[in-house]
C-alpha cells in the first residue's frame, strides 16, 4: 500500500468512524491475527532469541510475550514515536531496550 493510499484510508476513516471501524476490524481481523502471532512466537521464540520489533509502539506484543510466558534472551523495541516509547518504558520494570 502506498503512502498515497494509507492517507486516503485514514481521511475515509476520519475520527468520527473510528470506533464503529475499529469494533468491525477487531472482529474482522485481529482477534485471528493476534491468535497467529501468539502461536507463531510460542513456536519461534526462546530463552537464546533476542526479540527485534519494529514499530512497536508501546509494545504490546513484547506484554503479550510476557503474558504468554514466552521467555526471551532480549528484547529491542524501535519505533518512530518518541512519545510511545516513554509510554512503554514507563510501563516495563524489567531488562529490555526499547
Amino acid at each position: 500500500m502506498s503512502g498515497k493510499e494509507v492517507k486516503q484510508l485514514y481521511h475515509v476513516y476520519s475520527a468520527r468512524w473510528y470506533d464503529a471501524v475499529k469494533r468491525l476490524w477487531n472482529w474482522l481481523v485481529v482477534e485471528q491475527a493476534e491468535k497467529e502471532l501468539h502461536d507463531f512466537l510460542a513456536k519461534n521464540v526462546d530463552d537464546n532469541k533476542t526479540v527485534l520489533e519494529l514499530g512497536c509502539g508501546t509494545a504490546a506484543n513484547l506484554e503479550a510475550m510476557r503474558s504468554l510466558g514466552i521467555q526471551f534472551k532480549e528484547y529491542r523495541g524501535l519505533d518512530f514515536s518518541k512519545d510511545m516509547l516513554h509510554a512503554q518504558k514507563c510501563r516495563q520494570t524489567f531488562l529490555c531496550r526499547v
